[in-house]
């Protein structure tokens, strides 16, 4: 009751206005860029939600709920997507196979790279070399 009573008296008796603060909801431009950059930059480590939440100081519950307020998707999605994007960049090089990139870029194995890419990208990454080395 003490706590009705004083907003009470503040909204009603203030002479002071403080402009209402919107949660527009998400992560701040830096938190975001600072998760971004560490996922990029260990994309081969096997990252946990607690190391990620970390690096936006923040709770995993919280992290998780606004990174994918952000972004559109889950911690783990961004991961995957980005790996696979990486990996499709790798495929370029004729050089590597397709085994040293999967696990260049954090798959356990060419199988899982391969059912993610499928996923992400629509075709396997054999396909894929293929139609870009065209």
């Amino acid at each position: 009751l003490t706590t009705l009573l004083a907003v009470h008296l503040v909204q009603h008796y203030s002479t002071s206005t403080f402009p209402i603060q919107r949660d527009k909801g998400g992560l701040s431009h830096l938190s975001l860029h600072r998760v971004i950059e560490y996922i990029d930059a260990n994309l081969a480590h096997r990252f946990t939600l607690q190391e990620l939440a970390n690096v936006a100081h923040l709770s995993c519950y919280h992290f998780s709920r606004q990174f994918k307020r952000t972004t559109g998707f889950s911690p783990f999605q961004y991961v995957l997507y980005r790996r696979v994007e990486r990996a499709k960049e790798l495929l370029a090089r004729q050089d590597l196979l397709i085994i040293e990139i999967a696990t260049q870029v954090g798959f356990a194995n060419q199988s899982q790279l391969t059912r993610y890419f499928k996923q992400f990208v629509g075709v396997t990454p054999t396909i894929f070399r293929q139609q870009t080395a065209r």
